[in-house]
């Protein structure tokens, strides 16, 4: 089963699991500089669709972790080299 297919070879593509394995991650990187990334999220448990946490933005990279009903974003999005963590609630 593919779950997605990246043509363009500017970008990688990595699978992972949240460290309280309740949630597959897939990552899409720029493998160019700036380095830049989109994260899309499932429930581990169940067939459901993947969501987008952030859209790619240029030179904005964050990353994904999962505690209780939430997942929190580290993010450069505000001035592109401090990163700050932002509070998402996982939707229902």
């Amino acid at each position: 089963m593919i779950v997605y297919d990246e043509d363009n070879t500017q970008f990688s593509v990595t699978v992972e699991n949240t460290l309280s394995k309740e949630y597959i991650l897939l990552n899409i990187s720029s493998t160019f500089e700036p380095k830049c990334n989109e994260i899309w999220i499932r429930n581990a448990q169940d067939n459901s669709k993947f969501w987008l946490v952030q859209a790619i933005q240029q030179k904005v990279k964050y990353y994904i972790k999962h505690s209780g009903e939430f997942l929190y974003k580290v993010s450069n999005e505000e001035d592109l080299f401090n990163f700050k963590v932002t509070k998402i609630r996982l939707p229902s």
